[in-house]
């Protein structure tokens, strides 16, 4: 098993510490300020909501391509991404730049092929492609609701350090095929969003009021 597939030796800041995954989308946005301008905070609230879209469809094909290499399911993929969507980041000359920054900790090495074998030894594989190989001196143990995958620092009982894969956006970074992927399917969701959220917002009567302060 490679040394990238299994973390030993992370401290806790090393566990919240990873190099995000970025999409940047430049749109001209030039339309929706016009088709919005009587409605106080209205492209902003169209921006926003096509954002949140858009970061959500990106995820999935992300989940479901990654997994396929992984072993790791959809569900905990997720569970451990998130995403935080900017607005108008900059101006660039096609337009407005858009980012959406998907990042995420370290997943336990539990969450990947891990188990125990005939021998009472740990055995993980956290790529499908990669052999399940014997992680010595490890042990599954819980504490509190969580259960994990744990070595001994030294020769006493305690203390003890968690084992880990890798965090998602490192996954996406490694997958050129993937994060080529999940950029076009967050521009195109974007794009089609944004039509979207125009038309609801200029066809919700009560919003409008709501957000021009006229709602009595």
């Amino acid at each position: 098993m490679s040394e990238s597939d299994i973390y030993k030796y992370l401290s806790s800041d090393d566990i919240k510490r990873h190099t995000p995954f970025f999409v940047n989308v430049e749109s001209s946005l030039d339309h929706v300020t016009k088709m919005l301008a009587g409605i106080k905070h209205g492209a902003d609230i169209a921006i926003g909501s096509a954002l949140k879209r858009a970061a959500s469809s990106g995820e999935t094909v992300a989940a479901k391509a990654l997994t396929k290499e992984y072993h790791l399911t959809q569900r905990d993929f997720k569970r451990y991404t998130s995403t935080r969507k900017g607005k108008h980041v900059r101006s660039t000359a096609s337009g407005t730049s858009v980012e959406i920054d998907y990042r995420g900790i370290h997943i336990p090495l539990i969450h990947f092929d891990t188990h125990i074998d005939k021998n009472g030894c740990i055995v993980s594989r956290v790529k499908r492609t990669s052999a399940r190989e014997t992680v010595n001196g490890a042990f599954r143990a819980k504490f509190g609701s969580h259960i994990g995958i744990y070595e001994r620092v030294g020769e006493k009982r305690y203390p003890l350090r968690q084992l880990y894969g890798p965090a998602t956006p490192q996954m996406l970074n490694a997958n050129y095929d993937v994060r080529k992927a999940v950029i076009e399917r967050v521009k195109e969701t974007f794009d089609k969003r944004l039509d979207h959220e125009i038309t609801r917002i200029m066809n919700d009567q009560e919003l409008i009021q709501i957000l021009n302060g006229r709602r009595k």
